[in-house]
């Protein structure tokens, strides 16, 4: 394929009277013709007659040209090569001197000649890969010694991992046939080795879900399953495989199937117990079954009993459920392919049910190959065949790649990507030619990534060792699991296509999992050759490894001694002495470096006393307005330090229009070190304690905004304007919100310098709820007037606080509007879910049930038009639907009727809830 990529166009051409349209830039950037043409002559023109061109009007090639070919190579459209075009393209191509597609139709022409060359290799793999698939997947007892000799030559003569492989997936399309599998691995003594492959796909499920979340929804689940059942009845020696295995499975254990009656009848196909069952005058027809996300049946939770018959192939509960007249669901066909009876599908045929994308899935994840080949034949919807090749490989179900292959024009190698995460390692060895990797190819690298999540040592080696050129290990060894750090790094560092740009990585994993005798041993002596190891240096004092790090810093030349090196050590060490050594070793440049001063703003903000008094007095860094607004928030030691040495600078002085020495230390994290350096500054004569911040907020308001509890220091001085107001109208008593302890102090406190009015209480209930708790018992002496208490009411209806939504509404001082406001008391119920509150308000008297609220925000949406009923469908509640469908006779249903959403949601929501609600 080739394509070129092309602008807007701007020129015409012509071919034999047809006209097209063109970029003239990029038509020169991939013509040479083209280039030295529109180079050498004069003619402003936009058009071109390709006619004109021998190639295209000598008698031997009049009729031999495809125009509508012609046009997509001079137009940047795309070009699918075929034998048919082969040649036309490679004439056009070195006549217009098209370098790019000369190149591309070369490769093509190599991959023809080697598919030629390797046909019998190729179709080889193919067919044994089918024939193993199609003899395991048909296993039942009627065949099952005759399958046990073909098991037994396969395995010698072809490949056991093959056979090991295969007959796992295979039952991943069998549900109910695992005692039949586990017979037959038994009878072909193969039952330990089997054990580690179920270990390994175990590990590579859980990297399935996160990377192939989009089209991956049965297999996790479905791995799941086949590795708790299989180790639960066989792995009798748990010391034959690794701790992190066995308590991976301990876990697993405990979301086993379900203790459900009904759902093993439903399983087993058990016609009899159903109808036993059925004859209950509770029992529902369309019953649905509810599982966990971690459940190993969570591709059934919500979905109904005769959705469960379809995906176990149970036709005998089908059939009666549907005599029964239980509803087929719209999506029961992904289902009922799942399960691949055949009689079942019918059913959904007969039934017009849609038949999409997700069927295909399913026929390829169950291996339903002829379903399969029925759904693409029958055409009703269109597929990428690219996309279903990976699922094929995902799934290794070979038949149906192979049968999709033969309909693609692509190679082998274009579905690498997909194998490599599938840990398809028999299909990689057998792509026709050499198997490589470009590091260039982001998609493999970042894959590298997820085999290392997926605990797969081995593998990851063998795709190293597919590796071209040099490329950078760097910033996958992050992805290392401990366990194979040793021997990853040991295959890394022997392998010479592998370049490492920097061992900060791999040093830090082994010194951090303390692994020092195989860091000294082979990394130590490469980072000689290093033009600077400081990051070791630092790896090392994270990780407490002081001998190494002396020994590094007596023997080794390549130390940068820098102010980068000094942070490291402040970072980690309270260490005075290495610190002096570091700066005697300093050169000049260097040395200036510290006086910047954000070097002591970093001593300061790690407590380093002793290394403060250094650098002050023997380093002689002058404090700057920065470092002296900063010191506040380290120790009082450290600040009285700087304050004694801050000369001239006022101590009034603001850093960026609003940082002050008082804001600063309010917002000092340790609170007895917080509380000393405010005392200390309060103290001061000059200071002035009222001094404005950002948004006019004093130190006071500051201190009740942070919730700190230097707020009395403030309040119990009488130069501080308890009573000042922000920018914004806000006092101490809304700043304090969400605060029970600083409110109520300023509400028990016996001094009358503080005020504040009914507005400043809403305002504070309204910031956060948690403040009315300081009022709820006082709300009679205080005169709110009624939007006042009626937004109290619809802040009590938001935070589910049902015991102030009833005394409100049963208060006969003040009157509860229940309807008040743009957004309602019960819109905001209902929105947060609080279905007392909603049982509360639909049946008030005044409520209405109809009134709309024109927008309102929820979850990143602008919703419109919005009714009670119509939110409750969109939160997907049952119970509040429920609710609001007791008091229908109140609610005007044309209004959902009419509204733009209903199709959205309403339908969707009826028909999978329609058992669980009541008669509308």
């Amino acid at each position: 394929m080739y394509q070129l990529q092309f602008a807007t166009p701007d020129i015409k051409l012509s071919i034999k009277g047809k006209i097209f349209e063109t970029n003239k830039e990029a038509l020169c950037n991939s013509s040479g013709y083209f280039l030295n043409y529109f180079q050498k002559t004069s003619d402003s023109s936009n058009y071109y007659d390709l006619s004109a061109e021998s190639i295209f009007n000598s008698e031997e090639n009049d009729n031999s040209f495809d125009e509508q070919l012609i046009i997509q190579i001079f137009s940047g459209k795309k070009i699918i090569y075929s034998e048919e075009n082969f040649d036309t393209i490679s004439s056009i191509a070195a006549d217009f001197q098209m370098e790019k597609l000369l190149n591309s139709i070369q490769r093509y022409s190599e991959y023809l000649d080697y598919i030629l060359l390797n046909d019998e290799i190729q179709y080889d793999f193919m067919n044994e890969l089918c024939l193993c698939e199609l003899y395991l997947y048909n296993l039942n007892k009627s065949n099952f010694d005759d399958t046990i000799c073909s098991a037994q030559r396969f395995i010698e003569t072809v490949s056991f991992e093959l056979f090991c492989d295969q007959i796992f997936m295979c039952y991943i399309s069998r549900q109910n046939d695992l005692d039949l599998y586990l017979d037959f691995i038994n009878k072909l003594g193969i039952h330990k080795e089997f054990s580690r492959i179920v270990l390994k796909f175990h590990r590579l499920s859980k990297g399935y879900g996160s990377y192939y979340q989009r089209t991956n929804y049965f297999f996790n689940s479905n791995v799941k399953h086949i590795c708790f059942l299989f180790v639960k009845e066989n792995i009798y020696e748990p010391d034959d495989f690794d701790h992190y295995d066995i308590v991976d499975f301990e876990h697993i254990a405990s979301e086993q199937v379900p203790n459900e009656p009904l759902f093993d009848i439903i399983m087993d196909d058990d016609i009899e117990a159903l109808q036993r069952m059925s004859c209950n005058e509770d029992f529902d027809f369309d019953d649905i079954f509810r599982f966990s996300d971690n459940s190993i049946f969570s591709i059934l939770n919500n979905q109904s009993l005769i959705v469960a018959s379809a995906f176990f192939g149970s036709i005998k509960c089908f059939r009666f459920l549907l005599i029964n007249n239980a509803n087929l669901p719209q999506n029961i066909p992904k289902y009922a392919i799942a399960g691949g009876n055949l009689e079942i599908v019918r059913i959904c045929v007969q039934n017009n049910l849609i038949f999409d994308n997700d069927c295909l899935k399913s026929a390829i994840i169950y291996k339903h190959f002829e379903i399969f080949k029925w759904l693409v034949e029958q055409e009703v919807f269109s597929f990428r065949i690219k996309e279903n090749l990976d699922l094929c490989l995902i799934y290794h179900n070979y038949n149906t790649f192979y049968y999709l292959f033969q309909r693609n024009e692509t190679n082998l190698y274009a579905f690498r990507s997909s194998a490599i995460l599938s840990n398809n390692k028999l299909y990689l060895d057998n792509i026709p030619g050499n198997f490589v990797i470009d590091p260039k190819d982001h998609d493999i690298m970042s894959i590298l990534h997820t085999l290392m999540a997926n605990d797969d040592p081995e593998f990851f080696l063998f795709i190293l060792s597919k590796m071209k050129g040099r490329y950078s290990f760097d910033h996958i060894i992050s992805s290392i699991p401990r366990k194979n750090l040793i021997t990853i790094i040991s295959n890394v560092l022997e392998n010479k296509n592998i370049k490492i740009s920097s061992y900060k990585e791999i040093s830090r994993r082994l010194i951090e999992y303390n692994e020092i005798e195989f860091f000294k041993e082979k990394i130590a002596p490469l980072l000689k050759k290093v033009s600077n190891i400081n990051f070791i240096l630092e790896i090392l004092l994270k990780f407490n490894q002081n001998e190494l790090f002396y020994y590094f810093f007596n023997n080794y030349t390549n130390i940068d001694f820098s102010l980068s090196l000094c942070k490291s050590v402040i970072k980690y060490r309270d260490d005075l002495d290495l610190i002096k050594l570091i700066y005697s070793k300093m050169k000049e440049n260097e040395k200036e470096k510290l006086n910047n001063g954000n070097f002591l703003i970093i001593v300061m903000n790690f407590y380093r006393v002793n290394i403060v008094k250094f650098l002050l007095e023997e380093v002689k860094i002058k404090v700057t307005t920065e470092i002296f607004l900063n010191s506040v928030n380290s120790t009082f030691e450290i600040f009285s330090l700087i304050f004694q040495s801050k000369g001239q600078i006022p101590i009034n002085v603001k850093l960026h229009g609003h940082e002050s020495l008082l804001f600063n230390a309010i917002s000092n994290v340790k609170k007895e070190e917080s509380e000393k350096i405010i005392t200390f500054l309060l103290n001061l004569p000059d200071i002035d304690k009222n001094i404005k911040g950002y948004n006019e907020t004093t130190p006071f308001l500051y201190s009740c905004q942070m919730k700190s509890s230097t707020f009395k220091l403030f309040y119990n001085d009488q130069d501080v304007d308890i009573n000042a107001r922000n920018g914004d109208g806000k006092n101490a008593l809304v700043s304090a919100s969400g605060n029970p302890d600083i409110i109520n102090y300023f509400l028990t406190h016996p001094s009358n310098r503080f005020t504040y009015t009914t507005n400043d209480i809403i305002l504070c209930i309204k910031e956060n709820y948690s403040s009315f708790s300081c009022f709820k018992d006082k709300l009679n002496e205080y005169n709110f007037s009624d939007n006042d208490i009626c937004e109290i009411f619809r802040e009590a209806c938001s935070n589910n606080d049902e015991n102030t939504v009833q005394s409100l509404l049963s208060n006969e001082k003040y009157h509860i509007d229940v309807n008040y406001g743009n957004v309602t008391p019960l819109i905001l119920a209902i929105s947060n879910n609080h279905l007392n509150i909603v049982k509360l308000l639909i049946n008030h008297p005044d409520i209405l049930l109809n009134k709309t609220v024109e927008r309102f925000y929820f979850q990143y949406f602008y919703l419109t038009d919005v009714t009670p009923l119509f939110f409750a469908v969109v939160l997907s509640s049952v119970d509040l639907l429920n609710l609001l469908l007791t008091v229908q006779n109140k609610i005007d249903s044309g209004i959902m009727s009419k509204h733009e959403y209903i199709g959205r949601y309403f339908c969707k929501f009826i028909e999978m809830h329609a058992n669980s609600l009541c008669c509308i």
